[in-house]
């Protein structure tokens, strides 16, 4: 399993570019290896928390990258 997928902490406010650059490229090793598990950071991209971002986890994660596994989050993240 890989956690923090989208960033580590805090809130990044960054272009596509620089999300690819910096805070995906870590992961894309553990997905080319065929890991089964990512668990999303709790942390924000451009104001959004990135486990309710559709476009990270959805568009570039499961759709762009083919990740096929399991998508989690931690549990404080899915509090208000």
């Amino acid at each position: 399993a890989v956690k923090s997928f989208g960033l580590d902490q805090g809130n990044a406010d960054c272009d596509d570019a620089e999300l690819r650059a910096t805070h995906v490229a870590p992961y894309l090793p553990a997905l080319a290896e065929g890991v089964l598990t990512v668990m999303v950071s709790y942390s924000s991209l451009n104001g959004v928390k990135c486990h309710a971002s559709r476009a990270l986890v959805t568009g570039l994660l499961k759709e762009e990258l083919g990740f096929r596994g399991v998508v989690g989050s931690v549990e404080r993240s899915a509090r208000p």
